[in-house]
């Protein structure tokens, strides 16, 4: 049903509730027909009720926290790309939540996917951050990291098949 069939019905079931308590009250509860019909509206209106909170998604505290979910601890660029100033950073930092294992693969390369750096890194498991490290000679520019659960010589497409990969702005 559309939102605007919905508020309809729920007008109507709604007069018809009112002129029901109105009827009970002008017969001071003597009318067996003003009785049963204002006990159906109430009815249908707990009803619906009940279908409108149960057609809503709702997150709970209860949900799985997914796991692998990797955000940038460095600054985000108007963009949404990784911003390291190479004059104070020579690392791209990064937190984990629910990682699945101790240590993530990961490769930087430019913007035509030629490869700059390729290595692991090891999660610290006390506040799960972890730093993609660049190499000082490397050119200010914009670059895509990539992280993996494996080793991604062992991937077939590697990149298209990493589970994060972000663009990253390095300026000196």
């Amino acid at each position: 049903m559309k939102k605007s069939a919905e508020i309809i019905l729920a007008g109507i079931i709604g007069l018809a509730f009112a002129a029901a308590c109105l009827w009970v009250f002008l017969s001071r509860g003597r009318s067996r027909k003003a009785i049963n019909l204002k006990l159906k509206t109430g009815a249908a209106i707990l009803a619906l009720s009940s279908f409108a909170v149960q057609s809503c998604v709702t997150v709970t505290c209860y949900d799985v926290a997914p796991t692998n979910y990797v955000f940038p601890t460095d600054s985000l660029a108007s963009n949404n790309h990784i911003y390291v100033n190479m004059a104070t950073d020579s690392t791209i930092d990064f937190r984990i939540l629910s990682p699945e294992s101790n240590s993530l693969w990961y490769r930087l390369s430019d913007t035509l996917k030629n490869e700059i750096v390729f290595g692991t890194v090891i999660i610290d498991q006390t506040n799960y951050n972890f730093a993609v490290p660049v190499p000082p000679a490397t050119p200010a520019g914009t670059y895509f990291v990539r992280l993996y659960q494996t080793d991604p010589t062992t991937i077939e497409n590697p990149d298209d098949n990493y589970f994060y990969g972000n663009y990253v702005d390095l300026v000196n």
